[in-house]
C-alpha cells in the first residue's frame, strides 16, 4: 500500500452540528492535530441542515452541540435514534452541564465533552471510539442481513422493535409488517401461556437467557416450529431490548414426530402395533379405582387370509389388510 493510499484508508468523515462558526473552527483545528488518522470534517449550521446531511448516512461520527437555538442536540439525537440512523454521537456541552451530558449518554450518545475543556487527544479518543462503534454496528448489521436465522429485538412487553431480513424467507413476512406488533399475537394459542411465563421471567432479570420452542404463524397461515434462544439486554443503552435468535425447526420436528409414530404403529396399516397395544393395556389395568373386570380385549381375525395370500399374492393380501384397517 502506498503512503497516499494508506492515508486515504484512514480518512474518517465526521459531521459537526453547531450554530457558531467558532465551534467549527475549534473542532477542525483540534482534529487536524490528530496523529495516525485523517479526519474529514463537515459542518451543519442548523438543526434542519443536520437532518438533511445525516440522511446521506456517509458519516462515521457526529459531534453535536447541545445548544441548537430553539432545538437541542438531545432532540436531534433522539430523532436520529427514532429514524434508525446508526452513526454514534459525541455531545458537546458547556461547562456545568454534566447532567445534560449524562442525559445524552442515556439517549444513546457514545460520549460527551465539555467545550471549555476540550483538547485534541481527548477529542481524537472520543471520535476513534465513535468510529469503532460504528464499524462494529456495521459488521453486526451485515451479519444480520445475511444470517439464515431470524434475529428479533423485543421490548419488555413483547413488542417487536426489529426484525432481520431472514424473517421474509423463513416466515413470509416483510420485516416492517411485524415491527410494532406484539410477538404473542403470532404464537400458537396452545403455546402462548407457556411462552409468556418464560418471557416474563427473563424480561425481569437483566442478562437472563431465554430458551424455548414454540409454534409461530407463517404468513400463509400455517404453523412453523421455531427454536428460540435469547438474552435480556434491556439494560444496555445500545440495545434496550431482548435479543432473540429464531430458527425454523419444523422439518426436524416433523421427522421426530414421524419416527415416534412409526415406532408404535404398523408401517402397512398405520394401526397401533404390539408395543403401543401393550402400553395402553398396562395403563388401563393400572388405573386406580377401575374394577378388575372392567378391561376387555377384542381380538379380530380375517378368515382364510392365508388363502388370499397363497392364491392372489402378497400384494393383494396387503391391500386387504389396508382396506380392513381403514374400515376399523
Amino acid at each position: 500500500m502506498t503512503a497516499e493510499a494508506e492515508t486515504y484508508a484512514y480518512q474518517t468523515s465526521v459531521l459537526l452540528v453547531a450554530l457558531d462558526e467558532q465551534d467549527y473552527i475549534m473542532v477542525r483545528d483540534l482534529l487536524c492535530e490528530a496523529k495516525g488518522s485523517r479526519f474529514v470534517l463537515e459542518w451543519a449550521a442548523s438543526y434542519e441542515a443536520a437532518l438533511k446531511m445525516i440522511k446521506c448516512n456517509r458519516y462515521y461520527a457526529y459531534v453535536v452541540n447541545y445548544h441548537l437555538g430553539e432545538r437541542s442536540g438531545l432532540e436531534l439525537l433522539q430523532e436520529m435514534v427514532g429514524r434508525g440512523y446508526r452513526a454514534p454521537v459525541i455531545m458537546l456541552t458547556a461547562e456545568g452541564e454534566h447532567e445534560a451530558g449524562l442525559e445524552a449518554m442515556d439517549a444513546g450518545a457514545v460520549d460527551y465533552l465539555t467545550r471549555e475543556h476540550i483538547e485534541a487527544p481527548l477529542l481524537e479518543r472520543s471520535v476513534r471510539r465513535a468510529v469503532q462503534r460504528r464499524q462494529a454496528e456495521e459488521r453486526f448489521h451485515l451479519l444480520m442481513q445475511n444470517a439464515s436465522d431470524i434475529i428479533t429485538v423485543l421490548k419488555a412487553d413483547g413488542t417487536i422493535l426489529y426484525e432481520s431480513p431472514a424473517v421474509e424467507w423463513v416466515l413470509g413476512y416483510h420485516p416492517e409488517e411485524l415491527v410494532g406488533k406484539s410477538v404473542f399475537d403470532y404464537i400458537h394459542p396452545d403455546d402462548v401461556a407457556r411462552v409468556l411465563r418464560a418471557y416474563t421471567t427473563s424480561s425481569g432479570r437483566p442478562g437472563a437467557n431465554l430458551l424455548l420452542e414454540f409454534r409461530f404463524r407463517h404468513a400463509d397461515g400455517s404453523w412453523r416450529h421455531l427454536e428460540v434462544s435469547g438474552k435480556n439486554r434491556l439494560a444496555e443503552t445500545s440495545v434496550k431490548g431482548i435479543v432473540v435468535n429464531l430458527r425454523d425447526v419444523s422439518e426436524r420436528r416433523f421427522l421426530e414426530e414421524r419416527l415416534i409414530y412409526q415406532a408404535v404403529h404398523d408401517t402397512l396399516t398405520s394401526l397401533p402395533n404390539r408395543t403401543l397395544f401393550m402400553s395402553r393395556l398396562e395403563q388401563a389395568l393400572a388405573r386406580e379405582g377401575r374394577p378388575k373386570n372392567a378391561v376387555a380385549v377384542l381380538f379380530l381375525g380375517l378368515d382364510n387370509f392365508k388363502a388370499v395370500n397363497d392364491s392372489l399374492g402378497y400384494e393383494v393380501g396387503d391391500k386387504l389388510l389396508e382396506g380392513t384397517a381403514e374400515r376399523i
